[in-house]
């Protein structure tokens, strides 16, 4: 087993073990949305903050629009 599989494999057993123990917590419909509204408005910001950051791409970096151009420039000049 690699690394990469490995840490995968950690990571989705934390999410579960996470997972199970809110289930047992909550018991209504209520428990479950916004926790039962016991959220406070920081908390809820920064949930908002953190949603936006990653759907917005803000954990991938944006491709070097120069090195797009030389590689094109590269693969237009291979055949002379």
């Amino acid at each position: 087993m690699n690394l990469t599989l490995g840490i995968f494999i950690v990571i989705l057993l934390i999410t579960l073990g996470i997972t199970y123990w809110a289930a047992k917590r909550t018991s209504t419909t209520a428990d479950f949305y916004a926790a039962d509204s016991r959220l406070t408005a920081a908390q809820n910001g920064f949930a908002l903050a953190g949603d936006w950051w990653i759907y917005s791409g803000g954990c991938h970096p944006q491709p070097d629009a120069d090195a797009d151009i030389a590689v094109s420039r590269h693969r237009r000049n291979r055949g002379r």
